[in-house]
């Protein structure tokens, strides 16, 4: 039988702060040999939370006792095992003592052989276990009072884009709020939220390195100075970078957008209020005229329609040719008949993949959290640490969280893609050709050589 040394850290922080490791070995080993204990063998366990007794060092170790092949155990502080007192106790209780194996504790001068012994091995556990508690609500009470007060409750590592984080606060970062604010006159000027993040990210890959970064932005009411805690909304403290009535009209487009009732308006034309000019940016219209089989129908930017209204025309000089609907109808068309929607299938399942990798990612972080009290319990590290590595802990989950929200708030339209494969333009009624192209179309952006189609998924 040999006699089991047993050690434990959280993380790398606390060998840098001196309770490595190797420290604890030689202590215990030490100890060991004073009392003239022979067969010593290491249990180590680098980088595990003391939250629960599942960690593979301490696996081999109950498994060794449980063989018959332990004598002793010997560690450097009862939090070494477990923070909780159902853990520890069991440890003791059904493990150590059902196999008659001494327990030995430097720190607390524990002996389990006597009842006493596992009295204060209880005592100890459960103040270990309610300050651990009490320390998590205190984190989360302070979080709240911060966010209560105006302070955005990130870090450096997660500054929201448009502002740099200074001193525990917010300061507008001139060049990113200027994207912002583009991002969210594109989208209330009538891009899509897709093509807004396309022409985004096309334009600015110095700073947004995602498509998903716009998304969010569009509906995060941090941009008009509010903070968000734990579901509620609060005045920050920053210097707002759009104005609300800008931030309200994208929130309502993007409920409108997303509950819109498709084919059920009375318009003939197939993009009508979807088509744009690639040339000046403005609208384009579409024109009839003459009758019966002399009728002739045209698309014109219009900039270029003497009759339209000044606020509807971008530039003086527009170059666009006019399209006959007929020619430009069958473009977009040819364009849909491209689409693969096994491709669509493969990333609806892509998207419910990502979402069980996004519940880890926000598991591993109540993780971290739990290690990082953990080692403020073992003064590792002071409370101005505590406080930012929470911080960063929280504003991670919250990124997370939004990815969420955003995978579950944009999903495919299955049932019109599925469709798309046997669907005959050439036949089918003008209603259901708009009810299909409402539900598969965003914008169509018109030059005179070519024409780009943006979809809403």
């Amino acid at each position: 039988m040999h006699t089991a040394l047993y050690v434990r850290v959280s993380t790398e922080e606390q060998s840098i702060n001196g309770y490595s490791i190797g420290e604890q070995r030689d202590r215990l080993e030490a100890y060991a040999k004073a009392m003239d204990l022979k067969n010593i063998k290491h249990y180590s366990d680098p980088g595990f939370s003391g939250s629960n007794l599942n960690r593979p060092a301490m696996n081999d170790l109950i498994g060794d006792i449980e063989a018959g092949k332990v004598s002793h155990v010997i560690i450097w502080k009862l939090d070494r095992l477990s923070r909780s007192q159902r853990d520890t106790l069991y440890f003791v209780q059904d493990v150590l003592n059902k196999y008659s194996v001494k327990f030995m504790s430097l720190n607390e001068n524990l002996d389990t052989s006597t009842p006493m012994g596992i009295a204060m091995i209880g005592i100890m556990s459960a103040f270990a276990e309610l300050e651990r508690s009490q320390i998590k609500e205190r984190m989360a009470m302070g979080r709240e009072a911060r966010a209560k007060a105006g302070y955005y409750h990130g870090g450096g590592n997660h500054k929201p884009l448009g502002y740099d984080y200074v001193d525990g606060k917010l300061i507008v970062n001139p060049y990113e709020a200027q994207i912002v604010r583009e991002m969210y006159d594109l989208y209330v000027d009538g891009n899509s939220i897709n093509s807004t993040a396309q022409i985004i990210w096309d334009k600015y890959p110095d700073r947004i390195k995602s498509k998903t970064i716009v998304r969010d932005a569009l509906k995060n009411n941090l941009y008009i100075g509010k903070i968000r805690f734990n579901g509620n909304e609060y005045d920050g403290l920053h210097e707002p970078i759009i104005e609300q009535k800008t931030y309200y009209k994208a929130i309502e487009l993007r409920k409108g957008r997303s509950s819109k009732k498709y084919g059920s308006n009375k318009r003939k034309g197939l993009i009508v209020g979807k088509a744009y000019c690639s040339h000046c940016g403005a609208r384009i219209a579409r024109e009839v005229s003459g009758v019966n089989k002399y009728r002739y129908v045209w698309y014109t930017c219009y900039s270029r329609k003497a009759s339209a209204p000044p606020y509807m025309k971008r530039s003086d000089n527009c170059p666009s040719k006019r399209w006959k609907e007929e020619v430009l109808n069958n473009l977009v068309i040819s364009k849909l008949k491209e689409l693969d929607f096994e491709s669509f299938e493969l990333e609806s399942v892509e998207s419910n993949t990502a979402e069980t990798v996004y519940i880890e990612e926000l598991s591993k972080l109540d993780k971290q959290r739990n290690r990082l009290i953990d080692l403020y319990m073992m003064e590792s590290i002071d409370t101005a640490m505590l406080d930012k590595r929470m911080q960063d802990t929280e504003a991670a989950k919250q990124a997370i969280q939004d990815k969420i929200n955003n995978l579950k708030s944009s999903p495919l339209p299955i049932d019109e893609l599925k469709q798309l494969s046997s669907f005959d333009w050439d036949s089918a009624p003008i209603e259901e050709q708009i009810k299909m192209m409402d539900a598969l179309v965003e914008r169509v952006e018109v030059s005179n050589k070519s024409v780009d189609v943006f979809y809403r998924f």
